[in-house]
């Protein structure tokens, strides 16, 4: 197949012939990002650090068998944490009227590399409980670890503090409409490529060895109805 090259004016005369395509494609893409957008909410983070060392003093030197091995706790107690059973009686045990499927996926646990604090956080889109939720698996992380590492003097040395996660609905639109406009130039020069009828002369150039000394009319209505 012969290659097709597009020069600049056939660009112009292709887009203004689709430009249905580009105006149908991009607002049917940009009319669902507005939907996605206005289905967004404001969240919440919830987030505490938990001092998990053998001392009172948070500057104490601790090697790095003995991180490794309080973040071998840490991620013992994010899985544990996580089973149905222990998480419904942890919410109980502290009054909280939640399910353990309402709270396990929405906490996070991450570990400093070269002290034995834990960040604790916990997503949810319920402003009231997610303090009273957070505060309350620091607590029974504290009990686990007293249990679990004798030296251990565990404690909250930032309490929960709750921040709002306001949703960026216009870089969502944005987005969208830059999809819609990428995929509908695609969808036109696509549609193009497949057509392998000559609309201009640089293009019957290309197939025949000779000049072209006539015109290819664009516009054949006259023609269609009996008129020259």
């Amino acid at each position: 197949m012969d290659e097709k090259l597009i020069n600049f004016d056939e660009i112009v005369y292709l887009l203004k012939k689709k430009i249905w395509i580009l105006i149908l494609i991009t607002g049917a893409i940009s009319c669902l990002g507005g939907y996605k957008a206005s289905l967004m909410t404001t969240s919440y983070q919830a987030t505490a650090k938990i001092y998990v060392g053998r001392g009172n003093n948070l500057m104490d030197y601790y090697s790095q068998n003995e991180i490794q091995y309080y973040n071998e706790f840490m991620n013992t107690f994010n899985e544990i944490i996580r089973v149905d059973d222990f998480l419904n009686e942890t919410l109980k045990k502290y009054k909280i009227n939640k399910s353990s499927w309402e709270v396990k996926n929405s906490l996070g646990f991450s570990a400093s590399e070269n002290t034995p604090i834990f960040t604790v956080t916990y997503n949810t889109s319920d402003m009231d409980g997610a303090e009273q939720v957070l505060t309350a698996i620091c607590e029974e992380f504290n009990e686990q670890a007293k249990t679990i590492i004798p030296d251990a003097k565990p404690r909250i040395i930032d309490s929960t503090k709750v921040y709002p996660i306001v949703p960026n609905k216009k870089k969502l639109m944005l987005m969208y409409f830059g999809v819609g406009v990428i995929f509908s130039l695609g969808l036109i020069f696509f549609i193009d490529y497949l057509d392998d009828t000559i609309k201009s002369n640089s293009r019957l150039e290309k197939v025949l060895p000779v000049p072209v000394l006539g015109n290819i009319p664009k516009h054949e209505k006259g023609f269609k109805g009996g008129r020259e």
